[in-house]
């Protein structure tokens, strides 16, 4: 029981992981993504004047990395500001899309690589979808809502918008390939040799 909630609690952290890598990619380009043409109320402006709450931004682009719109009451026709390109397989949305791909990744690899049995790669994977599907629509409420204090608030519906679309799709596959394929790689003769080398650390003899 602990190890199939340590797993699912797995597939959270991941789209935390998420998160942060996604905040490592975009606010370097924040004022690029944040412009909306030459509409009077761009949502850069919005943004400034509610004191730029950037945790909030990089949810907006977390969620927009899965498919997700975000709308801002106060610009017309906003949406997934990051998109880029054309959907790689139908489903992930541009270059952005790869990020939870790699954080599930990375976050199978972690939870093999710590634990001492072998678990079936696949059930890494399976227990992760639950966690992670319940951070998507966590940070859905979390990052919705009020600006600052500017007459301006977020609106995120994901299962109103494409309720068994896209976005369901990856947020399911993204942890259930991705993070089998990571705790696959978890399971390796090389990284497993290296861990135990890392663990027992240099002899003081």
């Amino acid at each position: 029981m602990r190890t199939a909630l340590r797993r699912i609690a797995a597939g959270a952290l991941a789209y935390v992981v998420s998160y942060v890598l996604t905040g490592l990619v975009t606010v370097p380009r924040l004022g690029r993504y944040l412009v909306q043409g030459s509409y009077s109320a761009a949502i850069l402006d919005v943004y400034h004047s509610a004191g730029s709450p950037l945790w909030q931004a990089v949810g907006w682009f977390t969620l927009n990395a899965h498919g997700i719109s975000v709308d801002v009451a106060a610009v017309r026709n906003t949406g997934n500001f990051v998109y880029e390109g054309a959907l790689w397989l139908g489903i992930l949305p541009g270059w952005l899309g790869l990020v939870p791909v790699v954080a599930c990744l990375l976050v199978g690899v972690a939870v093999t690589a710590r634990g001492r049995s072998s678990p079936v790669p696949v059930s890494v994977g399976a227990y992760m979808v639950p966690g992670y599907l319940f951070a998507v629509l966590l940070s859905s409420v979390a990052f919705a809502g009020a600006l600052g204090p500017v007459a301006a608030s977020a609106s995120i519906a994901p299962l109103r918008q494409y309720l068994g679309g896209r976005w369901l799709l990856l947020v399911v596959l993204a942890p259930l390939v991705f993070g089998s394929l990571g705790a696959l790689l978890g399971q390796s003769p090389v990284l497993t040799a290296t861990i135990e080398r890392l663990r027992s650390g240099p002899s003081l003899r």
